[in-house]
């Protein structure tokens, strides 16, 4: 018991002195250990928030540089599409001028070649009219056998007939199954043998062209104007060029088309067109020349024909 009291007493000085004990041991303790752990943890801290501080720099920089990368990039991409477009317009519109200026220089060139089809057109066509007139002129009378087709517009049928014909010159002489026709340049006697009668006419050019269309290849050249349709091949199957004579005067023929052998220059066909639809077609065979007849040969002789009436129609 007096162990145990002597245990639970309490005494001053020793109090006192524990008291200072510990209160020295927390001073040697704050002085010498929590205050530089607190400078410690104090620098860690400053470190760390130094290093947050500098990541959240960088980490601004970055999402700064990744947005103007970004709008580089989206700039860089509006630039190249911006290019590309005018690229593409200025490939187009040069496109356009390459297509045009060729389109220019095609029709030009067309335009050109047209021209020189149609100068060498009328070349060939004054060289066949050349050729033709000096071939009658230089024929010294010719004789040949004919067939005529007569047709009028709307028919599939028409007439026909054979003949010969003699010319020199402005004149000529033609036998047909209905009449002989004689003109010796001025005058023109037409019998007709079912009549028994002779008619007497002074007859015009037009009148002479439908009477013996022959005679175009003496006269054409002052009152029609030519055109060279190309080449064809003749009945007798020798090469020919076609040429349409157009009248320069509006009259009763409407056109003229000639079949000319290409190297003979006499006509193998020639079809004369009216103004009423009707068409008449000489083919020629058998043309000779250098037969060099006489005058008289052109004109009606009433000796040989004593019992005929004479019809003065002048």
């Amino acid at each position: 018991m007096e162990l145990y009291q002597a245990l639970i007493t309490l005494d001053g000085w020793t109090f006192l002195a524990q008291i200072c004990n510990l209160m020295i041991q927390l001073f040697i303790f704050k002085k010498f250990l929590l205050n530089p752990v607190k400078n410690v943890i104090a620098e860690r801290k400053a470190k760390a928030d130094s290093q947050i501080a500098d990541a959240t720099k960088l980490r601004t920089e970055a999402e700064a540089m990744k947005a103007e990368y970004e709008q580089n990039l989206q700039n860089a991409r509006a630039e190249a599409n911006e290019i590309v477009a005018n690229a593409q317009k200025t490939a187009t519109a040069r496109g356009e001028e390459i297509v045009g200026e060729a389109r220019a220089q095609a029709a030009a060139l067309k335009q050109k070649a047209e021209a020189d089809i149609a100068q060498e057109r009328k070349k060939a066509v004054n060289e066949v009219k050349d050729e033709i007139g000096a071939a009658y002129e230089n024929s010294n009378g010719i004789s040949a056998s004919f067939t005529m087709f007569t047709r009028s517009a709307g028919q599939n049928a028409g007439e026909s007939f054979e003949g010969t014909i003699q010319m020199k010159g402005d004149k000529f002489t033609l036998v047909t199954p209905d009449a002989l026709t004689w003109f010796n340049g001025t005058t023109q006697w037409t019998y007709v043998e079912r009549n028994d009668e002779v008619n007497v006419t002074n007859p015009t050019g037009e009148e002479l062209q439908f009477t013996n269309p022959a005679l175009l290849l003496n006269s054409y050249k002052k009152g029609f104007s030519a055109t060279y349709k190309g080449e064809s091949t003749a009945p007798n199957g020798k090469a020919a060029y076609d040429v349409e004579l157009t009248p320069k005067k509006k009259g009763d023929i409407v056109k003229v088309e000639l079949q000319i052998e290409k190297y003979s220059n006499f006509p193998a066909r020639i079809t004369v067109t009216s103004k009423n639809g009707v068409s008449s077609t000489i083919q020629i065979s058998q043309l000779k020349t250098g037969i060099n007849q006489p005058d008289r040969f052109f004109v009606f002789n009433e000796e040989d024909y004593p019992d005929v009436e004479v019809i003065d129609l002048r």
